[in-house]
């Protein structure tokens, strides 16, 4: 009796493994998130936030279910040995798959822009600045703009679908939210031109000077 009970101060109680288990499955999506935002205060917000949300549910279904299976199991057979660890299991999981899964896709510009704009960034660019925003259920966002030439512009407009808009009036203050630090402003170019294509949730714009050799590309779903 005493080797048991020398044995269970060594596993945490039923409090204390859900509070780890929902830490586990928070701290992963919250990451994940953290990194997938240009600016990581805003992603770590965003992912607590969601994770509190979204991982919730999951954990409700997921997690709970199997750790009071693990304490009756363990309870009913008096073990004790390895409880901890077992109870903790799908939540650890989990938090190594969002950690495995950042790793093998880190949002670089071009595998972020080859997925969303089902396209590539040109060879010869240059100047590029980038801004990435959103995941989960919040509204995705990227801004890109770089300097190539025409023959590649026209290449990416190709690609995405994008169609010409006639009646585009760059000096307007609509599209400001496009204008990342240290680039041009668009109402500064003389005779823009904004192409557009959008499909269900997803809109993407791209807007150029008259020569083509400078571009913002924005990529939003809501």
């Amino acid at each position: 009796m005493s080797e048991m009970n020398s044995e269970d101060k060594t596993q945490l109680n039923f409090g204390n493994v859900i509070f780890y288990s929902i830490l586990f499955m928070i701290l992963g999506y919250t990451i994940d998130e953290t990194f997938r935002w240009t600016n990581p205060l805003n992603g770590f917000a965003s992912g607590v936030i969601h994770a509190l949300i979204i991982m919730s549910s999951g954990w409700v279904i997921t997690s709970l279910p199997w750790i009071i299976l693990i304490f009756v199991i363990y309870k009913k057979s008096e073990w004790v040995k390895f409880r901890t660890a077992w109870s903790l299991a799908p939540s650890i999981c989990i938090f190594i798959i969002f950690i495995g899964n950042l790793c093998l896709t880190f949002p670089t510009p071009n595998r972020r822009f080859e997925i969303f704009a089902k396209s590539q960034l040109p060879t010869n660019i240059t100047n590029l600045e980038y801004e990435f925003s959103g995941g989960g259920i919040a509204d995705y966002g990227d801004t890109y703009y770089f300097c190539t030439t025409p023959k590649e512009v026209n290449r990416i407009i190709n690609e995405m679908n994008l169609t010409v808009e006639e009646y585009f009036d760059n000096k307007s203050s609509e599209f400001d939210y496009l204008v990342l630090p240290n680039c041009p402003a668009i109402s500064s170019w003389k005779g823009a031109i904004k192409y557009s294509y959008s499909k269900g949730t997803w809109f993407y714009y791209l807007i150029t000077n008259k020569s083509k050799t400078q571009v913002y590309i924005y990529m939003g779903s809501i």
